[in-house]
């Protein structure tokens, strides 16, 4: 029922500047991930205009998308 378009908005508020593109290249359903679930699959390029971002960068703004997914609208990394 949830649009991605929804999830892309809200990974690119939270990344904030250094989230260039976010786009769906995914839609999984099936028994590993559960009735009435689907598993998305997006990918998210970071990057600042004026630098190269340091992994730690790129892992905390990585942090900040996955909590906001979570906070929002209950959606969380499957592993």
């Amino acid at each position: 029922e949830l649009e991605v378009g929804k999830i892309e908005k809200i990974m690119a508020q939270a990344g904030g500047k250094l989230v260039e593109d976010v786009k769906l290249f995914d839609i999984y359903t099936g028994p590993q991930v559960g009735a009435d679930k689907k598993s998305v699959s997006l990918r998210v390029v970071l990057r600042a205009q004026d630098r190269t971002l340091t992994v730690e960068e790129a892992e905390k703004v990585s942090e900040k998308i996955l909590k906001a997914l979570d906070s929002q609208l209950g959606i969380n990394l499957r592993s």
